[in-house]
Formats: structure tokens, C-alpha cells, sequence
């Protein structure tokens, strides 16, 4: 694959992740309308959706196949989670905050292996610090791309009170239920299932 493909994929699969994580604070939203953090994590999304937006024309990027359909799919999750216990709501925010922080480290070990990375020397330049350096020619390949993802990965997407899911290793050697829980196992299960969805996107 070469480095305009990689690209292409990563930003693919950024889209969509941001695009559903949307979806899902806007179905919570619309539950929890009185809810200060509700709407500014709702607001932080939309604002983290279009900069993925305005990154793809500029590498020919088009929206995956199944946009819609986990659009539709992250509205229905947020307005369930809402409608949940607090537990159980924390669980799904926090295994879908777990779920994008592993895409993007992802994302940015990709671009490394690719030869399209320097993490380092990007680590806080956005958007005027970035822009400053294009213009006076430093800016090297896909450094946008890196900037952004890096942003996405660093962005807080729930309180701190939601638990991040149990790993692999915790679930396989649990001797019951009751040594993660009910919130464990919805957390677990929402993460594999965002992970699965967000890589069938990267293809279609």
C-alpha cells in the first residue's frame, strides 16, 4: 500500500469514527437536554468531526460506505445510553473513548511505519502554529494529517468518571462475572464492536 492509500484509509476511518461518536452525543443530547456536559461534548465532536471533514478534499478522501449506517447505529447507542443507568452509561462512553484513543495511536503507528511520521516535533501544533509552518516551507508530508490525529487522540470525549473497559487479558482470566460486571462486560463489548465497525469502514 503506498502512502496516499495509507492515508486515504487512516483519514476514512477517522471520518467515520468522528462522524458515529457524533451521532452518539447528539442521540444523548436529545435525552439529557438539561445536562451541561452532554452539550458540550456534543459540541466538541461536531468541531472535531469537521476538521477530519476539511482534511479529506485535500487528500481525495471519500466517506466509507457504512457512514450511514453507524451513524444511525451511534445515535440509537447515545440515546439507549442515556436512557441507562449511570453505570451503564459511563461504561459505553467510556469503552468508546477507549475505542478512539486506540484508533488514533493506531492511526499514528501507521503513518510511522509508512514513513509518513514525526510524532515529536507535531505534538501540539493545530491549526495557526501548522498553517505558519506550510507557508514558510517547513511543514514536511502528511504533517496535517499527524497534527489532527494527534489532537483526536489527546481529546477527552467523557467525564473522568467513566471507566475505560477491561482488557483482553482481564476477561479471559475473570473466574466469573462479578470480577468485571455488569459495566465491564457492556464496556468490553461496546469496544469490540466500535473496533470491528471503525476497520470495516478503512475497506468499504
Amino acid at each position: 500500500m503506498d502512502k496516499q492509500q495509507v492515508l486515504r484509509e487512516l483519514l476514512r476511518k477517522a471520518h467515520v469514527a468522528e462522524a458515529a461518536m457524533a451521532k452518539v452525543l447528539v442521540g444523548q443530547q436529545l435525552v439529557l437536554r438539561n445536562r451541561p456536559d452532554a452539550a458540550f461534548f456534543a459540541e466538541q465532536e461536531q468541531d472535531a468531526l469537521h476538521t477530519v471533514q476539511q482534511l479529506m478534499p485535500r487528500y481525495r478522501v471519500r466517506p466509507s460506505a457504512l457512514l450511514s449506517l453507524l451513524q444511525g447505529a451511534g445515535m440509537a447507542a447515545g440515546a439507549a445510553a442515556a436512557l441507562a443507568p449511570p453505570a451503564a452509561r459511563n461504561a459505553v462512553l467510556g469503552a468508546l473513548q477507549e475505542s478512539l484513543t486506540g484508533l488514533y495511536n493506531d492511526q499514528l503507528r501507521a503513518m510511522r511505519e509508512a514513513g509518513l511520521s514525526d510524532e515529536e516535533s507535531l505534538t501540539g501544533l493545530y491549526n495557526d502554529q501548522l498553517r505558519a509552518m506550510r507557508e514558510a516551507g517547513l511543514s514536511d508530508e502528511a504533517a496535517d494529517v499527524r497534527a489532527v490525529m494527534i489532537k483526536l487522540r489527546n481529546m477527552e470525549r467523557a467525564d473522568e468518571g467513566c471507566p475505560a473497559p477491561p482488557d483482553i487479558v482481564s476477561l479471559t482470566q475473570a473466574q466469573s462475572l462479578a470480577d468485571v460486571g455488569l459495566g465491564g462486560v457492556l464496556g468490553a463489548v461496546v469496544k469490540a464492536v466500535a473496533d470491528a465497525a471503525v476497520a470495516a469502514s478503512g475497506r468499504v
